[in-house]
């Protein structure tokens, strides 16, 4: 087993992490009362996409398996970005899912291919998966062109680093544009959340301008902004986009002072 890089731990964005004695509460006091509905399920998501890409330790995610296996509960793993948090932690993408009874990941998202998730988990489960997919219209015939795409990304996913330090270049990029705010600490993966603090400013017209532009920017609740680099953005349009927000900031500013 590899070392887990230090630096990342079990959360920022005011805890990713949900306490375990958040958990625990989660559990009537008395599991025979039939007022209360028993819990069936804890599911982690890894990386944690609103809270900017970061990314849950392994040792967070051995102390919920051992918390689920105490308390009989299935711990499922959203891992729609898992492969992110594995190039992040330095580990392979193993170590992460194996605190977990099942498991999903996209092979679009971060790792690049065109369509397409995976679900992985135990022989009866897998079959228990296959048969709610057809039911609900979701199975695929001579899908071999889209699966030979996700391979393709599979075996690529170690370049998924420099989306991560494209993600790294934007925030200090953006850091450095007065009217912008962004929390550099929790910029480690492939996603990068900012505020527009220019009063002059709403999301939603800075987001229009930004737009007019080419720059698509996201606002992903609370007028957070989030940007997302993958691999179709280079480092160059990182700095373009950098660029294109200092204009926008820059050009309001002008035309106040005629």
């Amino acid at each position: 087993m590899q070392r887990e890089r230090t630096g990342v731990v079990p959360g920022r964005c005011r805890s990713t992490a949900i306490a375990l004695a958040d958990l625990e509460a989660g559990f009537p006091p008395d599991p025979e009362d039939p007022q209360f509905a028993l819990p069936s399920l804890i599911c982690l998501e890894n990386t944690q996409s609103r809270c900017g890409g970061v990314v849950l330790s392994l040792d967070y995610l051995r102390q919920v398996r051992q918390f689920a296996t105490e308390h009989n509960i299935s711990l499922h793993l959203d891992g729609a970005r898992l492969f992110n948090a594995s190039v992040a932690m330095g580990v392979p993408a193993v170590e992460i899912a194996r605190y977990a009874d099942s498991v999903q990941f996209c092979l679009s998202k971060g790792l690049g291919a065109p369509v397409g998730s995976v679900v992985a988990g135990t022989t009866g489960f897998i079959r228990g998966v296959r048969r709610v997919r057809k039911m609900l219209g979701g199975g695929m015939r001579q899908a071999g062109v889209l699966a030979a795409a996700g391979l393709v990304a599979l075996e690529e996913h170690p370049r998924l680093a420099e989306d991560h330090a494209n993600a790294r270049r934007l925030a200090e990029g953006l850091a450095g544009i007065e009217g912008i705010s962004v929390d550099l600490a929790a910029v480690v993966t492939n996603i990068v959340f900012f505020r527009v603090t220019d009063e002059r400013w709403t999301w939603q017209t800075f987001v229009a301008a930004a737009a007019e532009r080419g720059l698509a920017i996201a606002e992903l609740g609370h007028g957070r902004l989030r940007a997302v680099t993958h691999s179709g953005v280079t480092s160059a349009d990182v700095d373009r986009a950098v660029e294109i927000v200092n204009e926008i900031l820059r050009r309001q500013a002008a035309l106040l002072r005629r």
